[in-house]
């Protein structure tokens, strides 16, 4: 995947000669090295920051990375895996559903590049590209009632979400 750092391509040579279990091991122990972090490896950039102003985002964040954490790192390792290789066990031109793909343009965790390398092989999917231009990596705060709308369009413009 082209957006996926150096140091962590460094690390998907090294896995790539292992086995999935022995991938999961060792990108566990590099996590812990690394460490995933808490809210301040999501919210790098003043645009995250700016989000996390929002009353009571900062702490449901935190709770959620919280919970994300509770069993160890197993969950962010097969996450990370998975950005590795684009062979997800389903073809992508398979998709069908209209696919809304919203990025941060200020997002330096995974950026919109993502988004347009998803874009072209979703054709089937009639995808939308959407790059907020002030957001960041927590975009889904800012975007959320695009996504709503787009999940479900009869009601997905309620403020009272």
């Amino acid at each position: 995947m082209p957006w996926v750092s150096r140091p962590f391509k460094e690390l998907a040579r090294e896995l790539s000669g292992m086995t999935v279990p022995e991938s999961k091991r060792r990108l566990q122990q590099w996590l812990q090295e690394h460490g995933p972090g808490g809210i301040e490896q999501l919210a790098r950039g003043a645009a995250d920051q700016h989000v996390l102003e929002r009353p009571g985002l900062r702490s449901r964040t935190e709770r959620m990375l919280q919970h994300a954490a509770e069993q160890g790192s197993i969950g962010l390792a097969d996450d990370l895996l998975s950005s590795l290789d684009d062979d997800w066990g389903f073809d992508l031109d398979a998709v069908t559903a209209p696919t809304l793909l919203v990025y941060g343009a200020k997002d330096p965790i995974v950026p919109s590049t993502h988004g347009r390398w998803f874009k072209r092989r979703l054709r089937n999917a009639s995808p939308t590209l959407a790059v907020l231009p002030r957001a960041g990596h927590m975009v889904i705060a800012p975007a959320w009632q695009r996504i709503l709308q787009h999940v479900d369009p009869q009601h997905g413009d309620r403020s009272d979400v």
